[in-house]
């Protein structure tokens, strides 16, 4: 719903921009009678529900890999369906935090920041389905888990540093500064990335027939929470002591600073090169096939052959039992196919 409504507002402004450059119009220049505000309002039109984009299927990830590894189901489905439309209805009402320092009309200031630390509070109910899973629940910290914790972890501090720069005393004084790095990298990279890393080790059996090698994964885990931390969490203090974004030239006070948030970038950097080194070594030179349910999860893929067969189902399987019914040990299979038993037909050997 999203992709429907935003990209064509980034398309259209595209198109402005492109007519601006080769045919001579002046939709977004001054001295034709355009405006530049209209390209930003546009931009951040399209680009604050990109970053939506970008983490609701993250989300979806961690919903769907911690109740397996908590061995309990989704504390608050419902909630956290709401928790998702929520943030997607919201998105569309602040995209002028961005522009806050632009020239906009201060009286549109006051709604913009309120809509910004209301958008927090559907982010906070997906937060607290997972505390409210977590809670009291028998962890199981393989790669997978671990990698989706790691997620919290690090969008808490993308989210709370959000609703910082959401106030507009504080968005005027920071903005433009490597508090906003900080804070963007909190939230995509620590957000979405990690959730990439704990999909790819999480389905990768299913995908492939082959289990990603554990201790490799552990030292990737490691490597990558540590070294991201250590990059961007330096960033709020370097933000809030006047170091700017996108300038070549610094403070000598903040030298140090900078120097240390660099080679933590780069170390952060060089950890991702363990997660494909074990990417193609498990994928090209293993021999050992992965089990066909390696995690006991209860949602449907998993109870297809490995890897998935190239139709998928060879037989329409008739639903049984919820998927998220970890708790109950009376629970039935999750599904049963009209000739009997409860796999289809098995998948040719590879």
């Amino acid at each position: 719903m999203l992709i429907l409504i935003a990209f064509p507002v980034l398309t259209s402004a595209l198109v402005m921009l492109f007519c601006d450059r080769h045919f001579g119009t002046h939709i977004y220049s001054v001295a034709g009678g355009g405006s530049p505000l209209l390209w930003q309002n546009l931009f951040w039109f399209f680009g604050h529900p990109e970053v939506y984009i970008f983490i609701l299927p993250a989300f979806g990830v961690v919903l769907e890999i911690i109740p397996v590894f908590a061995r309990k189901p989704l504390f608050g489905y419902r909630f956290a369906v709401a928790g998702m439309l929520g943030v997607s209805l919201m998105s569309w009402f602040v995209w002028n935090h961005h522009i806050f320092t632009s020239g906009i009309a201060p009286g549109l200031r006051p709604f913009f920041m309120t809509a910004t630390e209301l958008i927090s509070i559907p982010t906070g109910v997906m937060f607290l389905n997972v505390l409210g899973t977590l809670w009291k629940a028998k962890l199981r910290l393989k790669l997978p888990m671990l990698f989706a914790l790691a997620v919290m972890f690090n969008f808490l501090i993308g989210g709370l540093t959000g609703v910082f720069l959401s106030d507009v005393p504080l968005n005027t004084t920071l903005h433009d500064s490597f508090f906003v790095v900080g804070h963007f990298h909190y939230t995509i990279v620590g957000g979405e990335i990690f959730a990439l890393y704990a999909a790819s080790y999480f389905w990768f059996p299913k995908i492939t027939g082959k289990m990603l090698n554990e201790r490799l994964g552990k030292w990737h885990f490691w490597t990558a929470l540590i070294f991201f931390n250590t990059t961007f969490l330096p960033m709020f203090a370097a933000g809030y002591l006047g170091q700017v974004r996108r300038s070549p030239v610094y403070a000598a006070e903040l030298h140090g600073l900078n120097v240390w948030i660099s080679v933590n970038g780069f170390l952060f950097g060089l950890s991702n090169l363990i997660w494909f080194a074990n990417l193609i070594y498990s994928w090209a030179f293993q021999k050992q096939r992965a089990p066909v349910n390696p995690w006991e999860s209860r949602s449907l893929e998993w109870q297809l052959p490995t890897p998935i067969p190239a139709d998928n189902f060879d037989r329409i399987p008739i639903i049984l039992s919820d998927s998220y019914a970890y708790d109950d040990v009376n629970a039935p299979p999750v599904a049963e196919w009209p000739e009997g038993g409860y796999l289809p037909a098995p998948a040719p050997a590879l």
